[in-house]
């Protein structure tokens, strides 16, 4: 078992130390969202511990805990050699190997746990572990601290662009899959975390500000964190991020002094396009052949766990094309916003996730029903924001 009793006794003291200081930190916001800013950092300690039950004896085994378990190995072995310390946790992967192969190579999930972005997550928890005195839910705690940031910075953006309807923004904080999947030790609480952060500095970014000079080191560092764990997040935010912040400069100041006075803006934007060809020549060697064989990979390990999971979905057969994928997005987006249906579901966790999806379901069609679907559109193409999500 990962878990022990020494992470139950200690969660006995973790768990209030959280809550006073969510209390201390709740007063720093303002009062007509404390409630709100308390109601939903505090759901996401109660998931990150079911999330750990869950995982321990529900599963027994899982990414959070192999996550915490090899983290643990690193700790004791910074403490081991404290002069290793930034060579441990700033080495490459063959580096990382060449220090720690005797136990690596005994370990028989070796080869997943031990690519690029699990051992980065090995290594951010090894870090926070110091702090949780190497307790899983200590440490779990501090990534939802960090996840929770991300997600009220998301809001607190939303909530200053419409002061007369911002406080409803705030339901986005009780979505359950995102109170549960980014609670804990896992990715997605991490790279959440960066995601709020890189959204609310990029719409808060003034360079007459001298607070740019600690604003842009953390977009740099969020930014190739979340590249180095979960690199599609960063490609699928990047276009919509430089339009969104474009469109919101447009709107403020208009076109012709847009132009004129964020010349170096666009002399930035052409680097970037003028070097796109040498970004591209790094993918080369990922064609879309090699990219369909890698989801036929991924879809395989999806329909493997079919019986443990409790649902499953095919999008079926296409072909490795750029047509191909096209036709079948559609599909996926149905799949990821809307399903698992109601009658899909076999377990109760899975349930729980189509009676979520059915309620995002009622919501997409109660909003064009009352729109109307080209009134909707038209909204989304003016809406600097809306647009954006």
């Amino acid at each position: 078992m990962i878990l022990t009793s020494q992470d139950f006794i200690l969660l006995c003291f973790q768990f209030p130390l959280c809550l006073w200081l969510v209390k201390y930190l709740s007063k720093r916001v303002d009062e007509n969202l404390r409630s709100h800013f308390k109601r939903g950092i505090i759901l996401k300690l109660i998931a990150c511990i079911v999330l750990g039950l869950i995982y321990q004896f529900y599963y027994g085994f899982g990414d959070t805990l192999m996550y915490f378990n090899h983290s643990k190995f690193l700790t004791g072995a910074i403490v081991k050699s404290p002069k290793n310390t930034f060579s441990y946790l700033f080495s490459t992967d063959d580096e990382f190997y060449s220090f720690f192969s005797y136990y690596i190579d005994q370990l028989y999930e070796a080869s997943y746990y031990f690519r690029t972005a699990n051992i980065t997550m090995i290594k951010i928890a090894a870090v926070f572990n110091f702090i949780s005195l190497n307790s899983f839910f200590g440490t779990g705690f501090i990534f939802c601290f960090f996840s929770y940031f991300g997600q009220w910075k998301i809001f607190t953006v939303f909530y200053r662009a419409y002061p007369d309807i911002g406080e409803k923004f705030a339901y986005s904080l009780y979505i359950p899959s995102v109170i549960f999947w980014s609670s804990g030790i896992l990715k997605d609480s991490f790279c959440i975390g960066c995601i709020g952060l890189i959204i609310y500095i990029c719409e808060n970014l003034s360079f007459k500000n001298l607070r740019i000079l600690i604003k842009i080191p953390i977009l740099v560092i969020c930014c190739y964190l979340t590249f180095i764990i979960k690199a599609y997040i960063l490609f699928c935010l990047l276009i919509p991020l430089i339009v969104w912040r474009y469109s919101l400069i447009i709107k403020r100041i208009g076109f012709k002094l847009f132009v004129k006075r964020y010349l170096w803006l666009n002399a930035i934007l052409a680097f970037f396009v003028f070097s796109f060809g040498h970004i591209k020549a790094l993918f080369q060697d990922v064609s879309l052949p090699d990219l369909y064989l890698l989801l036929l990979k991924t879809r395989t390990g999806f329909e493997s766990s079919t019986d443990s999971d409790g649902s499953s979905f095919t999008l079926g057969e296409f072909s490795p094309t750029i047509t191909g994928f096209l036709t079948q997005i559609p599909k996926a987006v149905n799949a990821v916003i809307f399903r698992p249906y109601v009658w899909e579901s076999k377990k109760i966790f899975s349930l729980v996730a189509a009676g979520e999806s059915l309620m995002f379901l009622f919501i997409a069609i109660f909003v064009f029903y009352k729109t109307g679907i080209k009134s909707s559109i038209k909204i989304i193409l003016n809406n600097p924001d809306v647009f954006f999500c």
